[in-house]
């Protein structure tokens, strides 16, 4: 199958690699922050597919839960937040 688009080309490419990088770190949890880089990847692969599918206001909700969970992360992670 040939896209016609090359920007859907490049958006399907993108989806792929990220729902994919996403699977191979929620598969090996040898370190606990591989699972926290996973689900992060995996969200940013959704949120791409919602933006090439047309639905740009889902999109952005799951990059302000991206944007939480960093954020929740780093203030764990600094001992403000437990």
């Amino acid at each position: 199958m040939v896209l016609e688009d090359p920007v859907t080309a490049i958006g399907v490419a993108a989806i792929v690699f990220f729902l994919l990088l996403g699977a191979l770190y929620l598969l090996d949890l040898k370190l606990p922050e591989k699972r926290w880089f996973g689900i992060v990847f995996l969200l940013v692969g959704v949120t791409i597919l919602l933006v090439l599918v047309g639905q740009a206001g889902l999109g952005g909700v799951t990059i302000a839960t991206i944007g939480a969970m960093v954020a929740k992360r780093q203030l764990d992670r600094r001992g403000i937040v437990e």
